[in-house]
């Protein structure tokens, strides 16, 4: 995938599903890895926070997602990379559902 510049445009929704992957903050948090790539730039943005407490909580190491990014084509092919490599029971419940986590919801 392309490195993203934050300063020309924000990284998307916290309630955006990545493709099919209906997790909150996933595709923010891809597109804030996609910003550390060479050619990217993070502006004010930062992975620290619910970022990086998503991806804890997935058990991914924040290396290992940006490197999958740097070699993706898609976000599709990112998804299914975290599929591979992540417990769905692990997963915070989405917003549209009854239950949802207490960080997930800001």
């Amino acid at each position: 995938m392309d490195a993203l510049d934050l300063t020309r445009r924000p990284p998307r929704s916290p309630r955006e599903p990545l493709a099919d992957l209906d997790l909150v903050m996933l595709a923010r948090t891809v597109d804030k890895l996609r910003a550390t790539l060479p050619g990217g730039n993070l502006g004010s943005y930062q992975i620290t926070g619910f970022s990086s407490h998503l991806l804890e909580r997935l058990g991914i190491a924040e290396a290992q997602l940006r490197e999958t990014i740097a070699r993706a084509d898609s976000d599709e092919a990112v998804a299914a990379w975290i599929r591979a490599h992540s417990d769905p029971a692990t997963y915070p419940k989405s917003p549209r559902r009854s239950s949802v986590e207490p960080w997930a919801s800001v």
